[in-house]
């Protein structure tokens, strides 16, 4: 009986362990991840962990926004900077509103229209332009992801989602700069799949 209570104590303690090595990095780019057992080296200003297969990982805390430990205590590495020439430099608690928007505009937003678009117009350019004119196909599915790209949804309906973060124009600002990647993200791989169908289509077409 006592053994198998020293089994459990020591898996417990292993459990508990690991728990309480975690550690949150926000990213600069709103990503958000936690790892275990990472080593902050701010002389070489670089995180070293391990993943899950045991390889060592290198960050730059360039683009490490800040660092929670496993007690709940933030670090924060940001240091502000000029974003443009026309923007003034962000503090950091502007900076901390553009993350978050950032974060939540990456896992809320939904791209369909933006992949479909892309789809479309890919698959119709490998059709119409196979064979003579393949080269330049691609051409199309590029130039609607740009558009995907410079498109983004406007703060009223942000704020309809985030109503608290309404008056935020950092937030905003963050949210709508991480829906134009994803929506530019899904054209190209919309676009992708649908050239390289048409391109078939095209090839059946002219085959008989």
């Amino acid at each position: 009986m006592n053994r198998y209570i020293l089994i459990l104590g020591l898996l417990l303690t292993t459990f508990l362990s690991k728990v309480n090595s975690q550690t949150t990095v926000w990213f600069l780019n709103g990503d958000k991840m936690t790892i275990n057992n990472c080593d902050i080296n701010e002389n070489d200003w670089l995180i070293r962990y391990y993943n899950k297969k045991q390889k060592e990982k290198i960050i730059d805390l360039d683009y490490v926004f800040s660092i929670t430990d496993s007690l709940g205590k933030e670090k924060v590495y940001y240091i502000p900077v000029v974003v443009d020439d026309t923007e003034d430099t962000f503090s950091v608690a502007q900076m901390r509103s553009f993350v978050e928007g950032e974060y939540d505009g990456t896992k809320e937003h939904k791209a369909r229209l933006s992949l479909i678009s892309g789809f479309v117009v890919g698959g119709t350019a490998g059709v119409l332009l196979y064979p003579s004119l393949l080269f330049y196909s691609p051409a199309f599915p590029a130039g609607a992801a740009v558009i995907s790209g410079i498109t983004s949804p406007s703060q009223k309906k942000i704020a309809k989602l985030h109503p608290d973060r309404a008056e935020d124009k950092h937030y905003m600002y963050g949210y709508q700069e991480s829906a134009k990647h994803k929506r530019a993200v899904a054209s190209i791989k919309g676009g992708a799949v649908g050239l390289l169908l048409g391109i078939i289509a095209g090839a059946i077409i002219v085959s008989n």
